[in-house]
């Protein structure tokens, strides 16, 4: 099968064997991966080659040892990561918060044409929603979704979303599916632009000195009650909790191994919670997260770009790039044969 390697800014096919099923790991012939931000690393990796990137995707299960939970032929969505399957977190569909789960390095790539994976990852995938659009209850939605619903956006809310990556975009997405008042603010023209499309109803360039000013200008001097951060970038996450409203919520998305300086009093004196938030609980795919793929308008322009596997050189080029929403891969070219 072909599967992808990445090293130094570079992407290419390589040959790999196809995985075998084993006790309750199935093999899942895939039909779309998504490129997420956490590949950007390895991508950008100088140090050695990486063969183990790409972490979710949808298709269909090809083949089963022990598993009584998929059976082949089901179509399904694959989520990242892994969990030992039995304790309280993987139990109550929190597993990304399992302490035994596998390290990445030691995880199955899904920038190839099948993965394996354990069989409570993979999540039926209903037949009215496509394989593409099924990759968004992923990494796209699933992070923003996990802060969004512990904040209980609703209609009568200012959300400002600090980064427009597609983490972000999503994030967009989601409020509006809640009729909330979106904010988001992006350096990237093109990602500006997306979010408008997305239905923010204010856009603000993060770049510049005045950027609190700005966005006062915007709201008529209203602070944004809800404030989420997909940027991972300190300086965005220092203003995002220095910007919330008094009784505000600030919710944790992107990833910043770093420190950020943080002043206590604004978080007592403002009554400001906070929030961390990694990945969607299970349970909430097949009802919440589903519920907007099918509904909201705006979902199907997050995903902007569909590469082959031999294209992968040119889409990484393009996510680094900054020119894109959600790009995804498409393992099979046309008139290879599927298993």
């Amino acid at each position: 099968m072909k599967r992808l390697a990445l090293h130094n800014r570079k992407a290419w096919v390589e040959q790999a064997p196809v995985p075998r099923a084993q006790g309750e790991n199935v093999v899942v012939r895939l039909e779309a991966t998504p490129i997420c931000g956490s590949d950007k690393k390895h991508f950008l990796n100088p140090e050695q080659t990486i063969r183990y990137s790409g972490h979710e995707g949808t298709g269909v299960v090809v083949e089963t040892d022990r598993s009584n939970l998929v059976k082949v032929g089901d179509r399904v969505l694959t989520n990242c990561l892994s969990g030992c399957g039995i304790c309280e977190h993987c139990r109550s569909g929190n597993y990304v918060y399992c302490e035994n789960k596998l390290p990445m390095d030691q995880m199955a790539s899904h920038f190839c044409q099948y993965t394996v994976l354990q069989d409570f990852l993979c999540i039926p995938l209903p037949e009215d929603i496509s394989f593409d659009m099924g990759t968004l209850a992923g990494c796209v939605l699933a992070p923003a979704f996990q802060t969004l619903q512990k904040m209980q956006v609703g209609p009568s809310d200012l959300v400002m979303v600090l980064g427009c990556g597609p983490v972000g975009l999503g994030a967009v997405a989601i409020a509006k599916h809640y009729n909330a008042q979106v904010i988001a603010v992006e350096i990237s023209p093109y990602r500006k632009n997306l979010a408008k499309e997305l239905g923010a109803d204010m856009v603000a360039d993060g770049g510049g000195e005045d950027l609190e000013q700005r966005i006062l200008e915007m709201t008529r001097g209203r602070r944004p009650n809800k404030v989420i951060d997909t940027s991972g970038t300190a300086s965005l996450q220092q203003f995002g909790i220095k910007m919330a409203a008094v009784r505000g919520h600030f919710g944790f998305v992107g990833h910043n191994a770093g420190e950020i300086a943080v002043v206590p009093n604004q978080i007592i004196f403002k009554g400001l919670t906070i929030y961390g938030s990694w990945h969607v609980n299970l349970n909430d795919i097949p009802t919440k997260l589903y519920d907007i793929i099918r509904r909201s308008p705006a979902a199907a322009k997050i995903i902007t770009h569909v590469y082959s596997l031999d294209q992968a050189q040119e889409a990484f080029d393009t996510f680094i790039g900054g020119n894109s929403g959600k790009i995804l891969f498409h393992p099979w070219a046309e008139g290879e044969v599927r298993a």
